[in-house]
């Protein structure tokens, strides 16, 4: 789903090992509900994001399908979410430079 939405986005990376992306100054990470690398949390400023939500079809019942059908609306609540987390480099969060060899802010 992010692919997709980023798309338009020359500039964007895709890595599948987290070590690599650690100077990046934007990094997306699924939440699995999982603990991040140290080096994430300590330098990094996250916000998490509902990129997708969506309900169990057995919790319909047949009168919500024609609202659900023409207007994506119901009244059965959501079960579950899709969230990313938006990791923001500490110094592009403040307005600082770093240096990206090093990592040191300047």
């Amino acid at each position: 789903m992010v692919a997709w939405i980023l798309r338009d986005f020359p500039n964007a990376t895709y890595h599948y090992n987290l070590q690599e992306t650690l100077y990046a100054p934007i990094i997306i990470t699924p939440d699995f509900g999982i603990d991040i690398l140290p080096e994430i949390t300590a330098n990094y400023v996250g916000q998490d994001f509902i990129v997708r939500t969506f309900w169990e079809p057995s919790a319909v019942y047949l009168t919500e399908l024609p609202g659900w059908w023409t207007q994506n609306l119901t009244r059965i609540e959501m079960t579950s979410a899709e969230r990313v987390i938006v990791w923001v480099r500490s110094d592009v969060y403040a307005g600082t430079q770093v240096d990206e060899d090093t990592g040191a802010a300047g």
